[in-house]
């Protein structure tokens, strides 16, 4: 089970290294025609660059110095692990959300810090068979640093962060809870447009990884996180 966990996960990342590379030359291109426009339809009595322009069109896309608030919305997948004494835990996929804090530094560099909750379904498992079921309440702190490839409006990135990850686990069955903060770092891809002056949209895939006491080793979750914010 877990060769086939690690399968998948290089799957997916390069799916998502594809994304990138896919959308590059998109992004690029944009750039250009926003920045320039063809003698051609001047004339050549009129082949000149408007300053003014494009000192316009870069200030209505331009992210360079400005704070951001956003909401997100995060597809959980936790995968499985397993304990010393053999019993595999599954943690089912769930749909979670979260807030948080940016600010863009320049055009290539956004720090922020986001805050995501929600609630999973844990699987306990011995020789494949389920004999428990938990719900686990999860909350994950996360601080940031992200890079966007391009300057434009729409541009791939690259994130990674620290944080902590906080886990309660709570069984339907007898009724007992068991809380525990671990610390936990990410990393990630995808690509971020900024529609306007004021509003943008984000779309990252992401990798926590953290140490659950009382695992044999770490563990990886992954998350597709859809992020809408505001930019003042």
């Amino acid at each position: 089970m877990h060769t086939k966990q690690q399968i998948t996960l290089a799957q997916k990342s390069l799916l998502a290294l594809w994304m990138i590379l896919a959308i590059s030359p998109l992004c690029a291109a944009q750039g250009l025609t926003d920045t320039a426009q063809p003698s051609a339809l001047n004339g050549p009595e009129m082949d000149f660059i408007d300053e003014d322009a494009i000192d316009d069109t870069h200030s209505k896309h331009t992210r360079a110095r400005k704070y951001e608030l956003f909401l997100l919305g995060q597809m959980f997948e936790g995968g499985d692990a397993t304990l010393p004494n053999g019993t595999n835990i599954e943690f089912e996929e769930a749909i979670q959300g979260g807030f948080g804090l940016g600010y863009n530094a320049s055009p290539h560099f956004n720090y922020n810090v986001e805050m995501i909750f929600g609630t999973t379904d844990t699987v306990y498992r011995t020789g494949g068979v389920p004999f428990l079921r938990d719900e686990s309440v999860m909350f994950f702190l996360n601080a940031n640093v992200e890079l966007y490839l391009l300057e434009g409006p729409v541009t791939p990135l690259i994130t990674a962060g620290l944080g902590f990850f906080n886990a309660t686990l709570e069984q339907k069955i007898g009724g007992a809870k068991i809380t525990e903060t671990d610390f936990s770092y990410g990393y990630g891809a995808g690509v971020r447009w900024d529609i306007n002056d004021k509003i943008f949209l984000k779309g990252v895939y992401r990798f926590t990884i953290t140490e659950l006491e009382g695992f044999e080793e770490e563990h990886e979750f992954e998350s597709i996180n859809i992020y809408l914010g505001i930019k003042f």
